[in-house]
């Protein structure tokens, strides 16, 4: 209340974290900087998307093609994690073959 008696009409709105639009899968996703530890253990999720989405045999891409792409999606990674990942994948037994090149592809013809 003022000296006169009226009220102010001052608002407080609560502190929000910001959230970063992130397209994923051509929808729109929403990540926080806080969820890091919850990105580090999706990578090897986000590098088969990618690699099934985006490679095929004739256009592979590079470990630090798919790094870069990773940390445009606001998931901050390093070539080493994303190469070590790979690797988790092909030991899995996903269709995904690594060239002498050091380029990466899904191969949909193994795909069963």
């Amino acid at each position: 209340m003022t000296e006169e008696g009226t009220q102010t009409n001052t608002t407080y709105k609560p502190i929000q974290k910001s959230a970063t639009p992130i397209l994923i899968n051509s929808k729109k996703k929403f990540m926080n900087n806080s969820d890091d530890k919850t990105n580090k253990r999706l990578i090897i999720l986000y590098i088969l998307d990618l690699l099934e989405k985006g490679t095929s045999k004739t256009k592979p891409f590079s470990v630090t093609r798919i790094t870069n792409a990773l940390n445009k999606m606001g998931v901050s990674c390093e070539r080493r994690t994303v190469s070590r990942n790979i690797d988790y994948l092909i030991k899995y037994g996903k269709p995904v073959v690594k060239l002498k090149n050091g380029r990466v592809y899904y191969d949909r013809e193994k795909e069963q």
